[in-house]
């Protein structure tokens, strides 16, 4: 799960390659996959930052420390929450730096998932008789942060370019979803017109219509039950 949680996360590198490598097939290169998946069709195109992630999980895990010490629960959304310096009030008297003003929900989001991925924090299921809650708890691996010296690098595409990208792919997905009902559409069988309809059709005489009044007059001259049925 971990791993599937890293290859979505991987936005630079070619997705064949990665499932390639997956399956230990050590012949393909990237330059094979010709920018038929995602990160190399939009590589070129995108904005990609790197940054080093090492003091902000540092800062994650002195939060989350705080809170287990005080058998505290909290969920991913939540953490990342009292990070943003919004929820204080749950580490009231811990003293830590929020994470920067400029960091949007996206940029947060990708430091806590790479931090679940590399088993930094560890997810413990909570199961209710209407739902499962997960909550965070410090991973196996968080030792390595304890100093000052480990750096860890991740990538981060630029907002505003992200955002771009997001709306074309919205508008093409709304172009193909017009294009296929405009297609539906015209395989819809026609109505017939009026001077289609086959002359074959049987006609009612007036014989027909004679009999059909003389029914409707007996119906009418039959006595009416108390109950106001015939």
């Amino acid at each position: 799960l971990h791993k599937m949680i890293a290859f979505c996360e991987n936005i630079s590198q070619c997705r064949r390659l990665m499932l390639a490598r997956y399956l230990v097939d050590t012949s393909y290169t990237a330059t094979k996959c010709d920018s038929m998946c995602d990160n190399c069709a939009t590589n070129q195109s995108r904005k990609i930052i790197k940054m080093d992630i090492a003091e902000h999980i540092r800062t994650i895990l002195k939060i989350l420390s705080y809170l287990e010490e005080r058998d505290e629960k909290v969920t991913l959304i939540q953490l990342q929450e009292i990070w943003r310096g919004a929820a204080k009030k749950k580490v009231e008297g811990l003293n830590f730096t929020t994470c920067p003003k400029e960091f949007p929900l996206s940029y947060r989001e990708r430091i806590l998932s790479l931090m679940i991925a590399k088993d930094i924090l560890k997810e413990h299921f909570h199961f209710t008789p209407y739902n499962v809650v997960s909550y965070l708890k410090t991973g196996d691996k968080a030792w390595k942060f304890e100093g000052e010296t480990k750096s860890l690098e991740l990538e981060f595409e630029e907002e505003e370019e992200r955002k771009k990208r997001k709306l074309n792919t919205k508008d093409k997905d709304k172009g193909k979803q017009k294009e296929t009902k405009k297609q539906d559409t015209s395989k819809k069988p026609k109505i017939k017109e009026l001077h289609e309809i086959p002359d074959e059709i049987e006609e009612i005489s007036d014989d027909d219509i004679v009999e059909i009044d003389k029914t409707l007059e007996n119906y009418k001259s039959k006595p009416v039950n108390n109950n106001g049925k015939n």
